[in-house]
C-alpha cells in the first residue's frame, strides 16, 4: 500500500472495491471501473442462502466491501461503469449502500457501453482522479467514520479501533474532532485509540 498511497489508483474492480473499502484513508482517491462487491449477488447466491452455513455467510463480510461501505468517505470514490456492462451491478449496489448513509457516490457511467471505457466519460473520470491526486490525503480530516468486522481493517485517519466487543460482528466508530477535544459514537467497540499527528 505504501507505494500506491498519496495518489489513487485503478485496477481489477474487485481489488479496487476491496482494496479502496478496508484501506480508504491511504488512498487519495479510489476509482473501480467493474469487479464486485459482495460474495453473495455476485455468486447469485440469494436464493441458497439456507444450504450455506451461517459462519460461512458471517466470513463474507471480512473481504465484501459492501458490507463497510460508509469507509469510502475517508477518500475520494469515483466508480466508473459502462451502461450495459453487467458488472455495473456492483457498482449500483455500492451507490444504494452509501446513498442509505446519505451519501452520494460519484459514479460515472459511460452510454451505451459495455465492459470498457466510454472515450468522453473516461476523460471525465480522469479529470476527476488528477483532482483528487493533486489534493492528495488530508490525513487530519475533521471527521472519520469507520466500520470493521474484524481487527485486521481496524484504522482509518487518525482513529483505531483496538478491540470488538464481538468479533466478526459490524463495529463502527463516527468521530469527530472538536474545539474542545473529540465527540465519538461508537458500536460494538470495546477498545479505541486517537493518534494526531
Amino acid at each position: 500500500l505504501d507505494k500506491l498511497a498519496m495518489r489513487g489508483f485503478s485496477m481489477g474492480g474487485a481489488s479496487a472495491w476491496h482494496l479502496g473499502a478496508h484501506h480508504a484513508s491511504e488512498f487519495a482517491s479510489v476509482n473501480p471501473g467493474a469487479g464486485f462487491v459482495d460474495v453473495k449477488n455476485y455468486q447469485k447466491l440469494a436464493d441458497k442462502l439456507d444450504t450455506i452455513p451461517w459462519w460461512e455467510q458471517k466470513l463474507w463480510n471480512l473481504y465484501d466491501p459492501l458490507a463497510c461501505p460508509i469507509n469510502f468517505v475517508n477518500t475520494s470514490l469515483i466508480a466508473y461503469s459502462g451502461e450495459i456492462d453487467a458488472q455495473k451491478a456492483a457498482a449500483d449496489l455500492m451507490e444504494a449502500a452509501l446513498l442509505k448513509e446519505g451519501v452520494k457516490m460519484t459514479h460515472i457511467i459511460g452510454p451505451k457501453t459495455g465492459h470498457a471505457f466510454e472515450p468522453e466519460a473516461k476523460k471525465v473520470v480522469a479529470k476527476l482522479v488528477d483532482e483528487a491526486t493533486v489534493k492528495g490525503i488530508n490525513h487530519q480530516p475533521k471527521k472519520v467514520t469507520l466500520v470493521t468486522h474484524s481487527l485486521k481493517f481496524n484504522s482509518a485517519h487518525w482513529v483505531t479501533i483496538d478491540a470488538m466487543e464481538k468479533h466478526w460482528d459490524e463495529a463502527r466508530v463516527d468521530a469527530e474532532r472538536t474545539e474542545s477535544g473529540v465527540t465519538a459514537t461508537t458500536k460494538n467497540v470495546a477498545s479505541l485509540v486517537f493518534k494526531f499527528s
